[in-house]
């Protein structure tokens, strides 16, 4: 559960200065309507499309212009958005969804003459686009194969979709569609709530075409207003369909601001001088100085903040490209795995930030325990046998590796991976080189297959482990994937278990087969877990109503400023 610290200077008298003074008026419940929140990104957002979008950074600014038709609240529970809510057949291979009514996509002239209220057969052609073979769709593989025709409709529609769709989905009325499946999915639901399966509009896409990812139209509280390098602008979307518990229209702020890309240490800087009102996944090693001295403090210049603090469901892990060599053989990944002291790292280097990855791959949440794997061991004599049993000596030597990473160079993060090679290399006693790189650029050299061995992170998208496990099923590797198995990991009990767990009813038994399958990600090395990451945030006082989604996510919908003044 988010945790929130309020976070005051000590022996001051603080006066606070507000930097945005253009409030419209006074709602009810003393909710204040008007304002820009600002705030940065450390990684530049280029893309503006759902389904051709899948980084944290992209999906903070999207998730508050496109709605899913489910979301995940602050305790990981589903519940209904744009859809009021399912019902599902005894067979559980039928889903009927019922559509909200009264919602209305962004004013745009795509609408000129027509309406822009989302109907059904917005939600129909959003469901076929996310099951298509279309270039915008990057991730076809969360419900391609899950709805039924939907193989056969993917490999029809590479270059355009018309007017068709899967043969399992239709529309029932003005109000309700049908999803028939191929299999009964027990998680197909929590699928819907993924921030990139949304409701998009069909008359904009047959106006904007390809160019839709340049003209974002979605259903959600704010609406794109423009783009540059520097900046991203939304406005507040006046028709939203969303009000409180005391009848106001959401949602309060006017506009929101984001500028990019931002380094750390300025964006600490933006934040102390009141530029902007929030600090995203703050470095712990920093919390102590990003706000000035106590000589600031007693002069009234620090910034009044609260922490916000949530258990992080993140995995940082070394991945590997599991496809060729030297990290098809096993043996190769398991002497890695084995050279890393995982322990002495989080102590020495992380000083006790975040949670040690003990045990498996998935972090433990309300929907998974881990309790039963095994735990991880460090053992350098084992590795170096493993390395030996794969051939590798004096006579044959193991190749020199570059190890591919995205840190900002100085901060915690680029010291432990340094760390961790010179860890492999000293216990291993092979070359394992750190290659700092940008975010694209390691992402490139992964997908090229330049990367043998880099680090990677993910976030859960939707509460269940599926969505970790998913990583490593060999199915979801191919056309339409921008995302999953970028380590090739191939293993046919892993995947025999993972589809086990997609179909069983019993939820004891799920759990059960999820369990082997993150046992045998660490048996057969596929990655090796380092650590779960927390999300530390920091919010000047005058924002109000923040909700931090469990995966990182902003809501935003019902958020205001107002301001704090302290003699």
């Amino acid at each position: 559960m988010t945790k929130y610290i309020l976070l005051f200077s000590v022996f001051i008298f603080l006066s606070y200065s507000c930097s945005e003074t253009n409030e419209v008026y006074i709602g009810k419940g003393n909710k204040v309507y008007g304002g820009t929140l600002t705030f940065t990104s450390t990684e530049k957002v280029e893309r503006f499309f759902p389904l051709s979008s899948y980084s944290l950074h992209e999906q903070r600014v999207l998730s508050n212009i496109y709605e899913p038709l489910f979301k995940v609240d602050q305790k990981n529970n589903l519940i209904p958005h744009l859809a009021k809510g399912s019902s599902i057949s005894k067979d559980r291979k039928t889903i009927d969804i019922f559509i909200r009514k009264g919602v209305d996509f962004h004013d745009n002239e795509c609408f000129s003459g027509g309406s822009s209220e989302m109907s059904v057969e917005d939600v129909l052609f959003s469901l076929a686009f996310a099951c298509s073979g279309h270039p915008l769709n990057q991730l076809g593989h969360i419900l391609t194969g899950k709805i039924e025709g939907s193989l056969e409709f993917s490999r029809k529609t590479i270059k355009k979709i018309g007017n068709e769709r899967p043969k399992g989905l239709s529309k029932l009325n003005d109000s309700t569609i049908r999803i028939r499946l191929n299999q009964p999915y027990n998680n197909f639901i929590q699928l819907l709530s993924h921030p990139s399966i949304v409701v998009l509009s069909k008359s904009a896409f047959e106006y904007y075409g390809v160019k839709i990812s340049e003209n974002p139209i979605g259903t959600g509280p704010f609406v794109f207003e423009n783009y540059s390098k520097e900046k991203i602008l939304l406005n507040r979307n006046p028709s939203y369909w969303k009000f409180d518990r005391y009848g106001n229209q959401l949602p309060f702020l006017q506009k929101i601001e984001v500028l990019q890309p931002i380094s750390s240490d300025k964006e600490y800087q933006l934040f102390a001088t009141n530029k902007t009102d929030l600090i995203l996944d703050l470095n712990v090693e920093k919390l102590e100085n990003t706000f000035g001295t106590l000589v600031d403090a007693q002069k009234g210049k620090n910034v009044l903040h609260r922490v916000i603090f949530q258990r992080g469901n993140k995995v940082n892990f070394i991945g590997f490209d599991c496809a060729t060599l030297p990290f098809q053989d096993q043996r190769v990944r398991k002497a890695f795995f084995l050279a890393v002291d995982r322990e002495r790292l989080f102590i020495d280097v992380l000083k006790g930030d975040g949670n040690i990855k003990a045990k498996g791959f998935i972090p433990e949440t309300n929907y998974y325990q881990g309790k039963t794997l095994k735990k991880v061991d460090f053992n350098p004599v084992q590795a170096k046998r493993y390395l030996m049993e794969a051939g590798y000596n004096a006579a044959k030597p193991f190749p020199e590796l570059m190890f591919y990473y995205s840190a900002i160079e100085g901060s915690l993060n680029d010291n432990y991976l340094k760390e961790v090679c010179k860890q492999i290399s000293t216990n291993l006693s092979v070359s394992i080189v750190p290659k700092r790189v940008d975010y694209n650029e390691r992402k490139l050299a992964i997908q090229s297959g330049k990367a043998k061995i880099f680090k990677a992170a993910w976030m859960a998208d939707y509460p269940d482990p599926e969505a970790y496990l998913g990583v490593f099923y060999s199915g979801n590797k191919g056309k339409n994937n921008a995302v999953w198995n970028l380590n090739n990991f191939k293993n046919k009990d892993f995947d025999y278990w993972y589809e086990r767990a997609l179909l069983e009813k019993n939820q004891v038994e799920k759990h059960k087969f999820q369990l082997a399958c993150d046992q045998l990600l660490v048996d057969e090395a596929a990655v090796i877990p380092l650590y779960n990451e927390d999300l530390f945030m920091v919010l000047n006082v005058r924002v109000r109503d923040f909700k931090l989604n469990p995966n990182g996510l902003l809501d935003l919908t019902s958020t205001y400023l107002k301001e704090v003044k302290v003699n």
